[in-house]
């Protein structure tokens, strides 16, 4: 199954929208999880099993925090706990639906969308564009 870039990047600004994190009494959080009934609901565009194949590769490139527990023959309960620090480095690449589009039509080119060429892409169209703006 293949990775669907545009999934990557809806799934994990829907997630920034709605995760979060409660208080209970005066020292202790906790986050608020997401399973992947809510998650489907959220993003009714695509189908569970390209979430959840999405969901997995996140969770195992470090740009989200999730639990998977397994019963039988697969994955009876998956849930989103959070995002990282990377997950945030990345929203923050492919943020702007302008660089979103020159991200898209430079992998295509390129013929690779690997989530490092990805934000790398957006990272350097962000930076070329904050120069721009500079008038350097």
């Amino acid at each position: 199954m293949k990775l669907n870039p545009d999934c990557i990047r809806d799934l994990l600004l829907y997630l920034e929208n709605t995760l979060s994190v409660s208080k209970h009494g005066c020292n202790v959080f906790s986050f608020d999880s997401l399973s992947i009934r809510q998650i489907s609901q959220g993003l009714p565009t695509y189908q569970d099993t390209e979430l959840v194949n999405t969901i997995m590769a996140l969770e195992d490139g470090g740009f989200i925090s999730a639990s998977a527990d397994y019963c039988g023959e697969g994955i009876c309960v998956l849930e989103v706990n959070q995002i990282t620090y990377s997950g945030y480095q990345f929203i923050e690449a492919v943020r702007p639906d302008d660089i979103w589009g020159k991200i898209k039509k430079t992998c295509l080119k390129v013929g690779s969308f690997s989530l490092d060429l990805v934000m790398e892409t957006g990272t350097a169209a962000l930076s070329s564009a904050a120069i721009s703006l500079l008038n350097l």
